[in-house]
C-alpha cells in the first residue's frame, strides 16, 4: 500500500523538486505537507492569497496604514506583499534549515511597474532579502534585470530570474549570476539562483499565435514546444556547469511536471495540477532525457510562430527580451495582479476613513 504522497516519492527516487505557486497560506501548508520544498509568489498570487481570507488581510492592511497613512497605495501594496511573503516564508523555514539552505525558498517579487528601473530593482532586492533567510528575490530577465542579477549575486543575495520564455534569456541570466558570484570574494554566503522558464504560459502563447495567423497545427505538436525549450535549457545549464538551478513554472497539465522527472531542477505547479497529480498517483518514471526528435523540432520551427525565438540559443538579443510576446503578456498579468492589490488597499483605506 502506498503511504507517501506522489511528490515525496518523486523526491525520494530522483533529484527533481516540487515547488508550489501560493494561492493562500493554507494551500502552501498543504503543498508543504505533500512534499513542496519551495514556493513562488507574484502580484496575482499575492492578490489571490489576500482575497482568500479578506477579513484577516484587511486587518493587516489597516495595521500597516496605522503606521504609514501618508504613503501612497502602491507603497502600501509593497508593505502588504512583504507581510504575506514573510508569513509564507515561515512555512518553508523548516525545509530551509533541514537542507542547510539548499531548498526551502519562497520567491518574492516587487512592483512590475518598476521593472525598467535598475536602481529600484537593486534597492528593493536588498530590502526583500533582509526579511527572511529563505527569500529568493525575483528579478526579470531583460536589459536592466541582467545587470541587477550580476550585481546582486556579487552581494550574496539569493535570486529567482523570472519572465523566462526562451533559451537565450535563461542562459543569459545563469551566466550573469555566475559572473556575479565570481566577483563575490568577500561574501561568506554564495548567492543561489533559480532560473525560471514559464512552460505552460509559453505553450498558451504559441497557441495564441497559431490562432492569430489562422494556422492549422496539431495540438500534439504544440504540446511539445514549451517542454522542448525547457529541456534544452536544462541541458545547456548542465553542459556549461552553470550553478543556477532551472525552475520550470506555469504548469497547466500533469505533463508539465512528469516530463521533467529525473532532472536536478525544480518544478512549480499550482493547486489544481497538484491535486490532479496526487489523485493520479502515477509511477515515478525518469523522463528528463527524453528529448523531442529532430524531426519534431524541425516541424515546430516550421509550423509554430515564435518557437525559433524561444528555442534558439541566440533567438533573442538582450534588447529584444522584454518585448518578446509572452514576456509582454506575463508583465501585463503581473500588472493586473498589482492593480487588484491596489484596489484592495484602496478599499481598506476608504473603510478606515469612514470609521
Amino acid at each position: 500500500m502506498i503511504t507517501e504522497s506522489y511528490f515525496k516519492r518523486v523526491q525520494n527516487k530522483t533529484p527533481t523538486q516540487f515547488f508550489c505557486d501560493i494561492a493562500s497560506i493554507d494551500s502552501l501548508e498543504q503543498a508543504e505537507n505533500w512534499g513542496a520544498v519551495g514556493a513562488t509568489s507574484n502580484p496575482p498570487r499575492i492578490a489571490r492569497t489576500v482575497r482568500s481570507d479578506q477579513k484577516y488581510w484587511k486587518k493587516e492592511v489597516k495595521q500597516i496604514l496605522a503606521g504609514h497613512s501618508g504613503l501612497p497605495d502602491d507603497e502600501i501594496v509593497d508593505l502588504l506583499t512583504q507581510v504575506v511573503v514573510k508569513r509564507a516564508s515561515k512555512v518553508l523555514l523548516p525545509v530551509f534549515k533541514k537542507t542547510k539552505g539548499k531548498m526551502g525558498y519562497i520567491s518574492m517579487q516587487g512592483s512590475p511597474r518598476e521593472y525598467s528601473n535598475l536602481e529600484t530593482l537593486k534597492t528593493k532586492a536588498r530590502q526583500y532579502a533582509a526579511l527572511a533567510p529563505n527569500i529568493a528575490v525575483k528579478i526579470p530577465i531583460h536589459t536592466e534585470g541582467l545587470l541587477a542579477i550580476e550585481e546582486l549575486a556579487a552581494e550574496g543575495i539569493n535570486l529567482t530570474a523570472t519572465t523566462g520564455y526562451s533559451v537565450s534569456q535563461c542562459i543569459s541570466a545563469a551566466e550573469a549570476h555566475l559572473k556575479g558570484i565570481k566577483y563575490a570574494r568577500n561574501n561568506k554566503h554564495v548567492s543561489r539562483c533559480m532560473v525560471v522558464i514559464v512552460v505552460g504560459r509559453m505553450d498558451a502563447h504559441f497557441c495564441d499565435r497559431i490562432i492569430e495567423e489562422n494556422l492549422t497545427v496539431p495540438q500534439k505538436l504544440v504540446d511539445q514546444a514549451g517542454i522542448a525549450v525547457a529541456k534544452k535549457i536544462y541541458k545547456l545549464l548542465k553542459e556549461r556547469n552553470l550553478p543556477a538551478m532551472l525552475l520550470s513554472a506555469g504548469a497547466r497539465r500533469p505533463e508539465h511536471f512528469t516530463d521533467f522527472i529525473g532532472g536536478k531542477m525544480g518544478i512549480t505547479i499550482g493547486p489544481p495540477v497538484q491535486e490532479e497529480l496526487i489523485k493520479l498517483n502515477l509511477p515515478v518514471v525518469t523522463c528528463i532525457e527524453d528529448f523531442p526528435t529532430q524531426e519534431t523540432i524541425d516541424e515546430l520551427r516550421d509550423k509554430v510562430p515564435d518557437f525559433c525565438q524561444a528555442f534558439d540559443e541566440n533567438g533573442l538579443s538582450v534588447e529584444q527580451m522584454r518585448g518578446f510576446g509572452p514576456c509582454l503578456k506575463l508583465e501585463q498579468y503581473f500588472n493586473d495582479g498589482f492593480s487588484d492589490l491596489l484596489d484592495f488597499v484602496h478599499t481598506c483605506r476608504l473603510e478606515d476613513i469612514k470609521q
